[in-house]
């Protein structure tokens, strides 16, 4: 699939393209978020286990430039059922995939943009990607995990707080 002048393809094409996209990762997210326990304990299920919904997008030299991690899982379709955030649906994902559930639901885990790359409605054009492959795939539904990005510039605000806080022209602060 392509958009313009970049081209998007899956880390089942291409392996190389994770750690090709390291180094931006870790100038796109502050160093604790490499931390989880979850994360450290379930990350690699995405590479080894489901390579075809790891989605990048490349720029016309072929280098990536932004990420979709995704993991299929099992949804019942309620409220109640949602996984409470990006950790308990990639446990619930990977937990799923060694029991040998069905899955029904592509969910996001994160979309990563190059800091280069940034404003220029990438996370659209991946969150589009996603939704297309998911549908394609048959999923019932796509669950996005949001993490506001300038949260971890405020760290000692609540995030109940955080949330609420708006620009001046009534937006949210961290759209």
């Amino acid at each position: 699939m392509t958009d313009t002048a970049n081209t998007f393809t899956t880390l089942a094409v291409d392996p190389g393209l994770a750690e090709a996209f390291w180094p931006e990762k870790e100038r796109i997210w502050p160093g604790f978020m490499f931390e989880d326990r979850y994360s450290n304990m379930y990350w690699s299920h995405l590479s080894r286990h489901f390579p075809e919904w790891q989605h990048y997008l490349l720029d016309d030299s072929g280098a990536p430039i932004a990420v979709a991690q995704t993991i299929p899982c099992v949804w019942d379709g309620t409220m109640q059922g949602l996984p409470v955030g990006w950790a308990e649906g990639l446990v619930q994902g990977a937990e799923g995939y060694l029991r040998g559930d069905e899955p029904n639901t592509l969910m996001a885990l994160e979309i990563a943009i190059s800091p280069d790359h940034t404003g220029q409605g990438i996370s659209y054009t991946m969150l589009n990607a996603i939704r297309v492959h998911a549908r394609e795939a048959g999923f019932q539904a796509l669950i996005v995990a949001v993490r506001p990005s300038l949260k971890s510039h405020y760290p000692i605000t609540p995030m109940e707080r955080y949330c609420r806080w708006q620009r001046d022209d009534g937006l949210p602060f961290d759209h």
